[in-house]
């Protein structure tokens, strides 16, 4: 049976220093890292936020409280789309 791959063992995570340096060459309009504190997925997503600033690489976050649900994604597109279409 495979294992299963979240969070630090996804595939997104391999070679993210290469995958990062060719992001930012031309920087996206809009990087946002979303994510609730109570997200399984939050301790990387903080990590990943600090590798951020730590290469001078444009983001914004929004952290809120909760899980990684319904609640929060609807906020997270809300928010999202508001910020999008500001630019």
């Amino acid at each position: 049976r495979p294992t299963p791959r979240f969070g630090g063992y996804s595939s997104f995570f391999r070679q993210l220093k290469r995958k990062q340096k060719l992001q930012f060459e031309d920087p996206p309009h809009l990087y946002w890292v979303m994510i609730g504190e109570k997200d399984y997925f939050f301790p990387r997503a903080s990590q990943f936020c600090i590798y951020l600033s730590r290469n001078s690489y444009p983001y914004e976050h929004f952290f809120t409280t909760g899980g990684h649900d319904w609640s929060n994604w609807t906020a997270y597109c809300d928010k999202f789309m508001e910020r999008l279409w500001k630019q």
